[in-house]
């Protein structure tokens, strides 16, 4: 059964829509049964809101007698959303974060032109709701936030004082020449100021990436939209790049500038580079208002808080604004019943227009909601960073829209191009190529509609006594849990959808687009490599282990148990603990095990070794204990050597456990996940990223593209099982008996 837990990972999306998701944060009344005015259920993707939104709910219900349930979404909302929508008393309203995520839930997704949430958005946003195919609105946003380079007005006064420094005042700083002006002389000036570097540590790592794949890049997609007239609230099939050389700017300031060598980005993580900023180790900070609640509180207080556009030498910038970012929209879920619906329209004008709602959404939330209801002075988010972004606006700064990416792994290859390009590995045209390249081919392949696979697993027990009553049940759950998902996830491998009842036959199509993805087939080379040295390594090495433990020697079953032990830590664990060990090594290199991917490959083959020769060790234990001691002996009798008992006699009888233990190290090296995501998730440039991961990233980061991830895994599974199958035969072919 083991050997088939990450098939079911990738095509059971059936089994969690059979059995639900449980664990769901259900908070509210939970109650789905209509009530005479209908019902309101609300899918909230946002856990850390979710209190206020409890409360919100009951508030609400009390006022209208309207049932109100709020569940969050957990960490996988996508999975999550199309796993509720497939039930019966699915959600009233759900949340967007953007056109690629919209274009799979479209369909759900009620017109709201005639809505009073509708009426009550500021004008000025009117053009920032998402719409259908006819143009009518079917998302409107909830919450705005702004973003640019946050800077210690305290740490730059120190600047514009010094006798040496050429800019002298903060308006003076309304371009890129200047902002570079200004950071250049920090850091050559960075011990008289007290300053590790004029930018903190542009943390490179997943924990931060989205400052750079997303954020930054929107400033020259921004620039480029509006030269050629682009619709901001679309996706176009094709990007030009104009202005990404122009990016190349402020990215080289970020790197250059910093706090530690660019070699080093990839090991800082956004705890760090909050942290030196917060702690006055840096000047400048590119992040967003929500940062202020990481940075309040430290060395650095509110009135020295204070946010520079993101500028990259752009014609015009002087007039630019903050970057305006929508990642949050409201859904009136189209196909439950015209009661629910008008009960949640009549919910989100309450959410906007009711003191109790205007003030949870302000205060406790503190978000800033482009609603009129909210211009109210009271109901301003007391943040200052909202505050600097406020009179930005009032000064008749131009907003830099922060226009949606084709996909979340069209965001994962260019951060990682920015990795590469930082360490030094490629030049910035590669970046670029990556900008406009893999944009076309991202929307070609993933922009459409799609559903999530989830696994799911079940054993069964042959029972002798009793067995009807024993075995049918299991029958039957393991028909339910495997059989069904296996055929379901071969059959969605032939079609395009969204959940399975909306599923759409395409024949072959997901089988030829997977075929031409390069990072399916590097992901395909680059696991069968390290499944091979893995499964040869890992034998070989607890075999010895376990033979040496088989003799007699003070203190073996402790050793025993200090090698099996790292089995018993999770693989994410694992790759956390090694990845700061390995790095710290490589470190006096100036190199991370993200730097090449053959340091990610080496990197893995130690974790992996690490955990599992133990496990193996145990097994092959249990076999030369079994090894009948009259055969060995009779052995020595006749005159044969420990080497010639060993090969001829010990390795013949113990090919069972042969059989077991390199059928295990097959099968695990080919379906390593977790590990891979800890250690390396990919990088650089996803040439570290393993089939499972491949495949997880298939359905999770490329809209429109789960028909391909799906015919992934079915030949994933077949991939799993053929190797598998010669592998048993050709070790069982060679096992003896005594």
């Amino acid at each position: 059964m083991k050997n088939k837990q990450w098939m079911l990972r990738a095509v059971g999306v059936i089994s969690a829509l059979a059995l639900g998701l449980g664990g769901l944060a259900a908070c509210g009344n939970s109650s789905s049964a209509e009530s005479k005015n209908g019902r309101v259920y609300y899918l909230n993707k946002k856990a850390e809101e979710q209190s206020t939104w409890v409360k919100l709910g009951k508030a609400f219900e009390k006022e209208t007698g309207i049932p109100v349930q709020i569940q969050t979404g957990g960490t996988d909302y996508d999975a999550t959303l199309r796993s509720e929508l497939s039930k019966k008393a699915a959600p009233t309203m759900f949340q967007a974060d953007g056109p690629s995520f919209m274009s799979s839930f479209k369909k759900y997704a009620k017109d709201l032109s005639n809505s009073d949430i509708y009426k009550q958005l500021d004008k000025n946003y009117k053009n920032r709701v998402l719409t259908n195919d006819e143009g009518k609105p079917i998302a409107i946003p909830y919450a705005t936030e702004s973003y640019g380079i946050i800077y210690n007005k305290s740490l730059l006064k120190k600047y514009f004082d010094a006798s040496w420094s050429t800019v002298k005042s903060a308006e003076d700083i309304n371009n890129f020449k200047a902002l570079k002006t200004v950071a250049d002389e920090i850091q050559a000036h960075k011990d008289e100021i007290g300053v590790k570097g004029a930018f903190s540590s542009a943390g490179l790592d997943t924990s931060s990436a989205f400052r750079y794949n997303f954020h930054l890049p929107s400033v020259p997609l921004y620039y480029e939209y509006a030269d050629d007239g682009v619709d901001m609230t679309k996706v176009p099939s094709s990007v030009k790049g104009t202005y990404v050389k122009k990016m190349k700017n402020i990215f080289d300031l970020y790197i250059k500038d910093s706090t530690v060598e660019p070699s080093s980005l990839s090991g800082k993580t956004m705890d760090d580079s909050i942290a030196e900023f917060a702690t006055g180790q840096a000047v400048f900070f590119q992040d967003g208002v929500w940062a202020y609640n990481q940075i309040k509180g430290q060395s650095v207080s509110d009135n020295d808080l204070g946010v520079f556009p993101i500028y990259i030498g752009a014609k015009g910038e002087e007039n630019q604004g903050l970057n305006q970012v929508i990642s949050n929209y409201w859904c009136v879920n189209s196909k439950v019943s015209e009661k629910d619906q008008q009960a949640t329209e009549k919910f989100l004008s309450w959410l906007v227009t009711s003191d109790t709602a205007l003030k949870a959404i302000s205060q406790d939330m503190g978000l800033v909601s482009p609603f009129k209801g909210f211009d109210n002075e009271k109901y301003q988010v007391t943040n200052p960073l909202v505050g600097v972004n406020r009179e930005y606006q009032k000064a008749g700064k131009t907003d830099v829209i922060s226009v949606p990416t084709v996909s979340h792994q069209w965001e994962q290859n260019l951060g990682s191009a920015e990795l590469n390009y930082a360490q030094g590995n490629v030049s910035w045209d590669d970046v670029v190529k990556v900008f406009t390249n893999d944009w076309a081919s991202e929307y070609k392949l993933a922009y459409g509609e799609g559903g999530n696979p989830v696994m799911i697993t079940m054993t069964g027990r042959a029972i002798r006594r009793w067995w009807p009553l024993f075995v049918l049940p299991t029958c039957f759950a393991f028909a339910l849990g495997f059989v069904v998902p296996l055929v379901m996830g071969i059959y969605l491998s032939f079609t395009e959808f969204t959940t399975i009842t909306d599923a759409e036959f395409v024949g072959l199509k997901n089988y030829v687009r997977a075929f031409q993805d390069p990072d399916f087939l590097h992901a395909l080379l680059f696991t069968l490599a390290f499944t091979i040295v893995t499964t040869i390594l890992i034998n070989v090495a607890a075999f010895f282990v376990a033979y040496m433990f088989t003799k007699a020697m003070r203190g073996a079953k402790l050793f025993r148990s200090v090698f099996f032990m790292p089995n018993l830590i999770g693989g994410i664990v694992l790759g956390y603990i090694w990845q700061l060990l390995l790095n710290g090594v490589l470190a006096h290199w100036n190199i991370s095990l993200t730097y090449h991917a053959k340091y990610g490959f080496i990197g893995m083959v130690i974790l992996v070794c690490w955990q599992q020769i133990g496990y193996m060790m145990v097994i092959y234990i249990a076999g030369l204990q079994n090894v009948p001691g009259d055969v060995i002996e009779a052995a020595s009798v006749d005159g044969a050597t420990p080497k010639q008992i060993l090969w001829s006699i010990t390795i013949p009888l113990m090919m069972p456990s042969i059989t077991v233990c390199s059928f295990l190290t097959v099968t695990g090296g080919f379906k390593l996940f977790d590990q891979n995501l800890a250690l390396t998730n990919g990088a650089p440039s996803n040439t570290s990223e393993m089939l499972a991961l491949n495949i997880y990233r298939t359905f999770y980061g490329r809209a429109g593209f789960e028909g391909v991830g799906q015919a992934k895994a079915v030949m994933f599974f077949v991939l799993v099982a053929l190797i598998a199958i010669i592998q048993n035969k050709l070790t069982t072919s060679k096992e003896v008996q005594a």
